[in-house]
């Protein structure tokens, strides 16, 4: 039986149409314990992010430009359902995956979610076998279905495999691998290449130089291995992200205590289309570094996120690197405040900008709560940021061609879920450009305009509606509100209010009905 409850909690952020890029911080939870790790663009410039709550349910999002809340989903399907991964499909609606334990074939099962457009649930799978299996990467297929990384026991030759499924475009299986050794070998990343093959990437401690080494394996379309490299040196090397880069070859980001400047930091290895690298990077401080996701951006760079404890406000912050083609250094930011903050995605937006997420404890109504941080093209996010001078390095680490087992397996199930709707928005911080461009009857003044002890705005009000005024300073934070306005007149005092740039909104139950700006000396 499907279920609907709504708990929205709305908090007002400043809506004016401005010109040039968006730049905010939200975060997204309840008040259990949220995580995020899937981000995708969305065709109308807006984003959706996947991931779960305390609650063990699926949690997923859809946002606008500019942060605003479209729609909220929270999926349950009888136990603890988890989301990794989540992209928009090519018919506007989006595929989720990660875990469950709700149903399937036994133990936790591999979880795939569709949902429409609007957030609608259509249909639920699980596949896998007795054991545990996860999908910790998805992509939607040049063919409509979706190829599918994770890690398989129940279809191991050791500790646990690479277990990779194409299925069509209902989550049915069209094939399946499992790929590995006697130790651990997990997939975290995968992508369809231009050729319609694939390829993904993870670690191995089955094969390699020690410990765990980074391992990628291309397969053409039909699941048939046609490569497989291992990077790395005696430490801990694992790979979490892999995007083609538009000379056919492969960015690579992921973690290495192998190299660098402190215990774990950022690695960054480019390769050409045979998995031969071109360079290697490592990125870091005195602490922990620990990448999540890597991107191609328009300039042919290169960014990478995840999370530092060398630097930045509090114990972990969002670590965020540009570099330029050939992996040196254009700048580095961290983002959060006094306590743990982890980010996990990234992607470039149509501004030129960027959109991380993940999520963290110092902000938000619970002890975790999803993270949302919208920057311009040099990575300024207006507050809870640094700007750090990381240590770069160059290792030298040859690719060797290992030798695993390939084999195949997994059922499929499926469920009806339990769909929630809500969740607790704040806004931390939003740009609102300087640039308003007004409804035809909203051109408003106050007077005098710099205001220095009150000002006096008249408009016209025949019909005695109730207005709201609404000021705000140039970070988008509400800071006067007077609310039954139904005379013609709004005298506002200075009081506590600082010098700078305001703008201000009347605003009616049909919306936004005037604006303007108004400076305070």
């Amino acid at each position: 039986m499907l279920k609907k409850t709504t708990i929205f909690l709305s908090i007002s952020i400043l809506t004016f149409t401005v010109s040039g890029q968006s730049i905010f911080q939200k975060t997204f939870g309840t008040t259990a314990y949220e995580e995020i790790w899937g981000l995708d663009k969305t065709y109308d410039e807006g984003f959706v992010l996947g991931g779960y709550t305390g609650f063990g349910n699926a949690y997923i999002i859809k946002l606008t430009a500019i942060g605003d809340t479209s729609w909220t989903r929270n999926i349950n399907v009888g136990g603890m359902d988890l989301i990794y991964t989540i992209q928009q499909t090519n018919d506007s609606g989006f595929i989720a995956a990660g875990r469950t334990n709700g149903f399937g074939a036994g133990g936790l099962d591999m979880l795939l979610v569709k949902l429409d457009a609007n957030g609608n649930n259509q249909w639920n799978k699980a596949i896998g076998g007795s054991a545990d299996e996860t999908v910790n990467s998805i992509e939607q297929t040049l063919d409509g279905g979706f190829i599918i990384a994770g890690n398989t026991y129940s279809f191991s030759s050791g500790l646990n495999d690479f277990y990779i499924v194409k299925t069509n475009s209902i989550g049915n299986i069209v094939w399946s691998k499992s790929i590995g050794g006697a130790g651990n070998d997990n997939a975290y990343s995968i992508i369809q290449n231009t050729d319609s093959s694939y390829t993904a990437v993870g670690l191995t401690s089955s094969v390699g130089a020690g410990g765990n080494d980074l391992l990628a394996t291309k397969l053409d379309k039909n699941g048939n291995v046609t490569w497989m490299k291992t990077y790395g040196s005696g430490g801990d090397d694992r790979a979490n992200s892999i995007q083609q880069t538009s000379d056919g070859g492969f960015i690579i980001s992921g973690v290495t205590n192998s190299f660098g400047a402190g215990n774990y930091d950022f690695y960054l290895i480019k390769t050409d289309n045979s998995g031969n690298p071109t360079f290697q990077k490592t990125f870091g401080g005195v602490g922990n570094e620990w990448s999540y996701c890597v991107q191609q951006t328009n300039d042919l760079g290169y960014m990478l996120t995840g999370y530092t404890t060398s630097f930045g406000a509090g114990s972990s912050d969002y670590y965020f690197i540009k570099t330029n083609s050939i992996g040196d250094t254009t700048w580095t930011k961290t983002f959060g405040g006094s306590m743990d903050d982890y980010a996990t995605n990234v992607k470039q937006t149509p501004d030129n900008g960027y959109a991380i997420v993940g999520y963290g404890q110092s902000f938000g109504a619970g002890s975790h709560d999803f993270y949302f941080v919208k920057t311009d093209s040099n990575g300024n996010g207006i507050c809870n940021q640094n700007t750090t001078a990381t240590i770069v390095n160059s290792p030298i680490s040859t690719a060797t061609i290992p030798t695993l087992t390939i084999s195949s397996g997994g059922t499929v199930n499926s469920a009806i879920p339990i769909l929630n709707t809500g969740t607790i928005i704040n806004t931390l911080c939003t740009n609102v450009g300087i640039e308003i461009i007004p409804k035809e009857n909203g051109d408003v003044n106050f007077f005098p305009n710099p205001l220095t002890d009150y000002a006096t705005l008249n408009f016209e009000n025949p019909e005695n509606r109730k207005y709201t005024f609404n000021l705000y300073n140039v970070q988008g934070q509400l800071v006067r509100k007077i609310e039954q306005v139904t005379t013609e007149t709004i005298i506002l005092e200075r009081q506590n209010l600082l010098n700078g740039l305001y703008f201000f909104q009347l605003i009616t139950d049909a919306g936004v009905e005037m604006n303007g700006k108004l400076i305070i000396e």
